[in-house]
């Protein structure tokens, strides 16, 4: 399915908490991630200071919680970060999991928010060299490049898997 573009039309205001987050706590279990990418304005272009965005994802084995997640949490691996002036953010984790006995791409949820702004759900960050993506979906990033939910990722010589996705 093709889909637009998340932005956010409302004015700018700065941010001040950093830039970057990690879902995964030191020593988890699976392959390490970072995601990185820009928010922007709904022109395209101009940069989206201060958006908060939560994100929570499954583990490498695509479990979200052992057993009930504690209260007030979506799953075990989340994190939030408020992006600064330039609308970059950096997301370090490790590849999610597909749910156990299904065929769902593992993938990474977020909420966008900013004050002034209506709250905004983007698709899933999900992963090209997935065997549960569809050919379709394969396609989204030559189809929507850099706003594509379906991203390409890359394993560079330290171990750690690299994608981009803008929004």
């Amino acid at each position: 399915m093709l889909t637009a573009a998340i932005t956010l039309a409302c004015a700018l205001a700065a941010g001040s908490a950093p830039a970057s987050a990690s879902l995964a706590p030191q020593g988890e279990p699976g392959d390490p991630l970072v995601i990185t990418g820009t928010i922007v304005l709904a022109d395209g272009t101009t940069p989206a200071a201060g958006v908060t965005i939560q994100l929570w994802q499954a583990d490498a084995k695509g479990i979200y919680c052992e057993g009930a997640c504690p209260p007030g949490r979506q799953a075990r691996l989340e994190a939030t970060l408020i992006t600064g002036a330039d609308g970059r953010y950096e997301i370090r984790t490790i590849r999610p999991g597909s749910y156990p006995g299904q065929r769902v791409p593992g993938h990474v949820h977020a909420r966008l928010s900013r004050e002034g702004c209506r709250e905004q759900f983007p698709d899933e960050f999900q992963f090209q060299d997935d065997p549960f993506i569809s050919d379709n979906e394969r396609g989204e990033p030559d189809r929507q490049g850099r706003f594509a939910s379906v991203m390409r990722v890359a394993k560079g010589p330290d171990g750690t898997w690299r994608a981009a996705r803008d929004s």
